[in-house]
C-alpha cells in the first residue's frame, strides 16, 4: 500500500444539509491499493485528509487497527455523501472496514462537522 500526496494543502468545504458550508484544511491522498492501512501517523495530527482511491476493483479494505480515534465519511465520485464510520479504537481489539466508495474524508474523532448533516464535499486549492 502506498499513497501519493497530491497537494500539501487543500481547502475542503462541506455543505451541509441546511445549506451552511463548513470550510477546513486537508491533504488529500491517493492510493491504487486495495488494501489500506492507516496508523496513527495520518491520524494523530489532528488534521483531516481525503483518501482517493484509484483502482477499479469493488471493494477496498481499509485496516484501522493502530489508527487514532478518527470519523470516515464515504462520498460517491461526484463527492456526494453516502455514509460515515466512526473508529474510536477502545481497547485493543482489531478494527476494519470494507468499503464500495472511492472517497473517504478522515476526520479527528469530535470534530465540529456531524456527519449526519453532511450533504456534499467540494475541493479547493488554496
Amino acid at each position: 500500500m502506498s499513497f501519493n500526496l497530491i497537494c500539501m494543502k487543500n481547502l475542503l468545504q462541506i455543505t451541509k444539509k441546511n445549506g451552511t458550508i463548513t470550510t477546513i484544511e486537508g491533504q488529500i491522498k491517493k492510493t491504487y491499493a486495495t488494501t489500506v492501512i492507516i496508523t496513527d501517523q495520518f491520524t494523530s495530527k489532528g488534521s483531516a485528509f481525503l483518501l482517493c482511491i484509484g483502482h477499479q476493483k469493488t471493494n477496498t479494505f481499509i485496516e484501522l487497527s493502530h489508527a487514532a480515534p478518527c470519523l470516515l465519511v464515504y462520498f460517491d465520485e461526484g463527492y456526494i455523501f453516502r455514509g460515515a464510520s466512526i473508529c474510536s479504537n477502545i481497547g485493543n481489539s482489531p478494527f476494519a472496514v470494507q468499503i464500495q466508495h472511492k472517497k473517504v474524508l478522515f476526520l479527528p474523532y469530535g470534530s465540529a462537522v456531524p456527519f449526519r448533516n453532511i450533504v456534499s464535499l467540494k475541493i479547493n486549492k488554496p
